[in-house]
């Protein structure tokens, strides 16, 4: 999250961050309203493990803790969006005007290989 520097109330801006992401918030906010926590302190909190009737008592958060907990970082590169750019362009393509999947593939590489170049 980020407070852009246009912003009338940048103190006020941060407060709001700094709750929303906060660890009791989160755990107020997954009872409340399903949405489950980011916030490591959170999903460290017994609170959230309770059992659920839907399912039967299970206790499921747990099962989502234990996902959050092994996700596997991802490195997103300075030019990730450049790239990325052509891919989404030549689906649309496809989605949109028919273009066959395998030029649309080779246009996506052309567009990043010579971007590549300029880099």
């Amino acid at each position: 999250m980020g407070i852009p520097a246009s912003c009338e109330h940048p103190e006020e801006a941060f407060e709001v961050i700094m709750w929303l992401q906060n660890a009791q918030n989160q755990i107020t906010q997954l009872e409340e309203n399903s949405l489950f926590p980011t916030n490591l302190e959170a999903l460290n909190s017994e609170e959230i493990l309770s059992e659920d009737e839907f399912f039967g008592g299970q206790v499921v958060n747990s099962l989502f803790v234990d996902a959050v907990k092994n996700i596997p970082s991802q490195y997103v590169g300075l030019n990730y969006a450049a790239y990325r750019q052509y891919f989404y362009d030549e689906l649309r393509l496809v989605q949109d005007t028919g273009k066959d999947v395998d030029e649309a593939w080779e246009d996506a590489l052309a567009g990043c290989y010579a971007l590549e170049e300029t880099l």
